[in-house]
């Protein structure tokens, strides 16, 4: 189950709220963009603060509002390219704001001490 609820990607998306045809594929694709950035910062994700171990120092809240956005940009992503090929436009990675938006919150060097 994802940790952000699928309403905010049914903002995102612009899909109307009572619409419930597609809620468990919306609830996969959000699923799929948390393991992407969690994977992209080399972090975990958890739902608040507070949820964060005190063993994992590189734990992370979905409620920064920088990895809420990369998520919902993301999962927006996997929604409106539901296939591997998309043929007659102009093909490209997801916007910066993604790398822009998690970079700064991406562990390069895991094996390091964190730092306090």
């Amino acid at each position: 189950m994802a940790l952000l609820n699928i309403s905010l990607l049914k903002l995102q998306i612009k899909l109307d709220a009572g619409m419930q045809d597609e809620d468990e594929l919306l609830e996969l694709y959000l699923g799929a963009a948390e393991v992407a950035a969690s994977n992209y910062m080399g972090r975990t994700l958890y739902a608040s603060d507070s949820d964060i171990p005190d063993t994992d120092h590189y734990g992370i809240s979905v409620k920064n509002p920088a990895i809420t956005m990369a998520i919902l940009m993301s999962a927006a992503q996997f929604y409106e390219h539901r296939e591997p090929i998309v043929a007659g436009v102009v093909v490209s990675e997801l916007p910066l704001a993604y790398s822009h938006a998690l970079g700064p919150y991406r562990i390069l060097f895991p094996e390091l001490p964190p730092t306090p």
